[in-house]
């Protein structure tokens, strides 16, 4: 009975602990969505945004990261 009210003390503490490192590390790997078209600029949380609706290319799932190093903005249905 001590090791579990230990153990629930333990998450709950963990629970209110501050978590910038975990949103900073969801936010390198987070997948987005692009149109590979010739002229699309944006990129896209959701495969189904409305603003995909148009892409002349191919949808393709790409890291945010390498959205953002391609000079992708958030697509403005999006943000």
């Amino acid at each position: 009975m001590k090791s579990a009210l230990i153990i629930f003390a333990c998450l709950i503490g963990l629970s209110f602990a501050p978590n910038h490192q975990l949103e900073n590390d969801q936010h390198v790997t987070q997948k987005v969505y692009i149109c590979t078209g010739a002229y699309s600029t944006k990129y896209h949380f959701t495969r189904k945004c409305r603003g995909l609706s148009n892409c002349k290319g191919k949808i393709q799932s790409i890291e945010l990261s390498k959205a953002k190093a391609l000079k992708r903005t958030l697509c403005g249905w999006e943000d």
